[in-house]
Order: C-alpha cells, then sequence, then structure tokens
C-alpha cells in the first residue's frame, strides 16, 4: 500500500538517488549531472508551507516524490508554481506517480496556486 507524508530531511539521500538516476538517465530534470547532497539539502529547504513536498512509501521504502517549487521570481508569478513528479526506477509501474499526482494537485488547490495543464495522453 502506498503511504504519502511530508518529506523529511532523512529522505533526502534516497530522494537524491531518484534524482540522480532521472539527471543521469533522462532528460526531465534539466540538470546536465548528477547533484550533490549539500546542493539538494539546498533545494530540499525552499519547500514547506506553499511550497509542500511530499514523499510515496512502499514497502517501507521512499518510492518517489512530488512538490511544488517556485516557478519564476517575478511578482506576477506568485501564484504560479513548478510540478515535479520522480519515482524510483524501482517501483515504477505502481501507480506511484498517478497517487502523487492526486496528492500535489490537491495541495496546489488548496493553497490557491495554480500550474501548468495536465495532460494524460488518452484523448477525450
Amino acid at each position: 500500500m502506498i503511504r504519502l507524508r511530508e518529506a523529511i530531511l532523512q529522505d533526502l539521500p534516497e530522494m537524491l538517488a531518484i534524482y540522480n538516476e532521472a539527471v543521469l538517465n533522462s532528460a526531465a530534470t534539466f540538470d546536465l549531472e548528477a547533484q550533490t547532497l549539500e546542493e539538494r539539502t539546498v533545494w530540499f529547504n525552499i519547500h514547506g508551507g506553499k511550497y509542500p513536498l511530499i514523499v510515496a512509501e512502499l514497502e517501507g521504502k521512499v518510492a518517489g516524490y512530488a512538490c511544488l517549487s517556485p516557478f519564476r521570481a517575478k511578482p506576477a508569478y506568485a501564484y504560479s508554481t513548478e510540478l515535479s513528479i520522480y519515482i524510483d526506477a524501482g517501483f515504477r509501474g505502481h501507480g506511484i506517480g498517478s497517487t502523487l499526482m492526486t496528492d500535489i494537485l490537491n495541495r496546489a488547490a488548496d493553497l490557491g496556486l495554480s500550474y501548468g495543464h495536465q495532460r494524460t495522453g488518452r484523448r477525450q
């Protein structure tokens, strides 16, 4: 069963491994080099409150995470966010991404934030 909760600093090494796998094996992050724990700690610390960061646990491990991050520093973007979801390669295909997406979108709505158009890949 997938368990969602707020991320804590102790989750960061597992989250870093998930992120760096995406850096090295996809174009999803737009980073060109793996991140260090120190770099991701700075990233971690901008989250909370208006910018939630949640993890999905499965089988007692961090299987993925989702967050809302500031989109741009300009005042007109104060209610716009960047939505990110990363799933551990070993846990893909278990519905974790969909579960995280639903939860983080609900949190965005509760906070009065906007996000980009969600594409489902299905014809309507």
